[in-house]
């Protein structure tokens, strides 16, 4: 069956769903589809503005609800007063998931909705991603996940929809920048945005400033390593300099999802590791 179809008569089943909506491809398409089908009146999207949210993300979301008219509310937390959290232990997605998705709960509970719908696809699976023990915990639905539609028909399908969502690069919360056990701070967030904002600003995509204390160790596909060399190499350190790195590294592999996961063992990995 075709998988667009499959979600069409997933979503019917409930008549009346609430989104967490972040503004992100899997989420936006899921807003846009769940309320052509259900009707706007029937989908609504709940926003978290958070402390891990960059300038970038909520320019983004701004302009989505400019061009969509999704039926939208938004709060506002600060997600490093999240017990658990700062610490940023390798369960450090898990704490913040609970936090975030039981506050969604309480806001569409509010609203007069039963359902909470998220945008986990079917290629999460596969990842590292101890957050998924929350969803299952709080009863979150995940309809991409459950009829199959991986990250490439999202994109596909986004691009059909016309949303300017289709081909923005995958993003990752910006603490993920930040090693396990390292205390996760506004300070060394700021440092980070700044950094990957620099590069967004000179044409990359694709990338990651992962954050070693003194060190700034950068992340860009393979492609772009040679271009920056010859074209950015001074001038990003210099600003890296400024930002407050001492150090600025270029990782010779490359880019690659969720790298500071290389630094669990697979033990660790297993303990926090909630595919069942």
């Amino acid at each position: 069956m075709d998988k667009l179809l499959t979600l069409r008569e997933y979503l019917n089943e409930y008549k009346k769903i609430a989104i967490a909506y972040s503004g992100g491809v899997d989420s936006t398409f899921l807003m846009k589809f769940a309320t052509e089908i259900l009707g706007k009146d029937n989908v609504l999207g709940i926003n978290i503005s958070s402390s891990l949210q960059t300038k970038r993300e909520r320019s983004l979301l701004i302009d989505l609800n400019a061009n969509e008219n999704f039926n939208v509310v938004s709060q506002l937390i600060d997600e490093l007063n999240i017990p658990g959290l700062v610490e940023n232990t390798s369960n450090r997605c898990y704490y913040c998931k609970k936090a975030i998705f039981e506050n969604i709960f309480s806001i569409a509970n509010k609203h007069g909705y039963k359902y909470v719908f998220d945008g986990t696809n079917a290629d999460d699976i596969d990842d590292f991603r101890p957050g998924m023990k929350a969803l299952r915990e709080l009863g979150v639905i995940s309809p991409l996940k459950e009829c199959g539609l991986n990250k490439d028909d999202i994109r596909k399908y986004s691009k059909d929809l016309n949303l300017i969502t289709h081909d923005i690069p995958s993003s990752a919360c910006i603490a993920s920048r930040i090693p396990y056990e390292t205390k996760i701070t506004k300070e060394n967030l700021k440092q980070v945005e700044l950094a990957e904002d620099l590069l967004f600003q000179l044409g990359y995509t694709g990338f990651r400033v992962r954050y070693h204390d003194s060190i700034a160790r950068i992340e860009l596909k393979e492609q772009d390593m040679i271009p920056f060399i010859e074209n950015h190499r001074v001038e990003v350190y210099e600003s890296f300099k400024r930002i407050g790195f001492t150090f600025v590294t270029l990782d010779i592999i490359g880019y690659r999802m969720g790298s500071q996961n290389e630094l669990l063992s697979e033990k660790e990995k297993g303990e926090v590791n909630y595919h069942e």
